[in-house]
C-alpha cells in the first residue's frame, strides 16, 4: 500500500507525525508546569503563611499553660498578680493569632476542624478561671477550698445594693471573689416581691418560691457587722 507512495512522501509524513507527537507532548508539559506552578503558588501563599500562624498559636498556648502552672507555684500575692498580667497579654496573643488564621480556612472540613479547637480552647480557658480562683484562695486550716463560677446579670441599688447573680451558687453565706481573687460580698437570698415573682418563676430552683440568690457587697456586711459591735457594746 506504501509503496505507491515515493520516499519524500514518507519522509513527509513521518516528520509531521513526529511533529504532532511533539507538539502533544509539549502540551501537556506545559500544563503539567501551570499544575505545578499553581501549587506551588497557594503552598507560598495560603498553606505556609497558616502553617506559621498554627504554630504561634500552639506556642503561644503552651506559654499559658506554663504561666497558669507559674501562678499555682506562686506563694506571694503579688507573684500572682504578675502571672495574672502575663495571663492576659498571652491570651490576647492566642486571640490575635484566631483573628490572623480564620481568612487563610479554605475548606469546610478545616473550618470545623478549627471551630471544634475553638470550642475546646474556651473551655479549657473556663476551666482555668476556677484554678485562678482556688489558687488565689490557698488552704486555710486544712481545708481545700472550691469554686463555682457565676455572672453578675443585674444590680439592685435600692432598698440596698446587691449583685443578682445569672444563675444559682453553692453554698448560701459563702464569700464571693471576682477573677483576681478580691472579696466581693457574701452569696445570700433575697425575697422578691410578689408582684415581681412570677418574673423569675419560670427558671426554677429558689427563684421558683420568689427567692433570688444575690450577693451582698462586702462594705454592706463590714457596716452590719460595725452596727452589731455596736449594739453588743450597749
Amino acid at each position: 500500500m506504501l509503496a505507491r507512495y515515493s520516499i519524500r512522501a514518507k519522509i513527509t509524513i513521518v516528520v509531521c507525525f513526529l511533529l504532532i507527537a511533539m507538539s502533544a507532548m509539549g502540551g501537556l508539559a506545559m500544563k503539567q508546569m501551570s499544575d505545578i506552578n499553581a501549587s506551588t503558588v497557594e503552598i507560598a501563599n495560603s498553606w505556609l503563611p497558616s502553617v506559621r500562624v498554627l504554630g504561634e498559636i500552639r506556642a503561644a498556648t503552651i506559654t499559658y499553660r506554663a504561666i497558669a502552672r507559674s501562678h499555682l507555684l506562686a506563694t506571694t500575692a503579688p507573684g500572682k498578680d504578675a502571672q495574672e498580667v502575663l495571663l492576659k497579654k498571652w491570651i490576647d496573643n492566642v486571640e490575635n493569632a484566631h483573628k490572623r488564621y480564620e481568612p487563610m480556612i479554605n475548606s469546610d472540613e478545616e473550618r470545623a476542624f478549627y471551630n471544634e479547637s475553638k470550642t475546646a480552647w474556651n473551655e479549657y480557658l473556663d476551666g482555668v478561671k476556677q484554678v485562678l480562683i482556688l489558687s488565689r484562695l490557698g488552704r486555710v486550716g486544712s481545708w481545700a477550698p472550691s469554686a463555682s463560677l457565676a455572672d453578675i446579670s443585674a444590680i439592685i441599688q435600692r432598698p440596698r445594693t446587691f449583685y443578682v447573680l445569672g444563675g444559682a451558687p453553692a453554698g448560701m453565706g459563702t464569700p464571693a471573689f471576682n477573677a483576681s481573687g478580691k472579696l466581693v460580698g457574701l452569696l445570700t437570698l433575697r425575697q422578691v416581691d410578689p408582684g415581681r415573682a412570677s418574673m423569675f418563676s419560670m427558671t426554677g430552683g429558689a427563684e421558683a418560691l420568689g427567692l433570688l440568690p444575690v450577693i451582698l457587697p462586702a462594705a454592706d456586711v463590714l457596716e452590719i457587722a460595725h452596727q452589731a459591735d455596736e449594739k453588743a457594746e450597749k
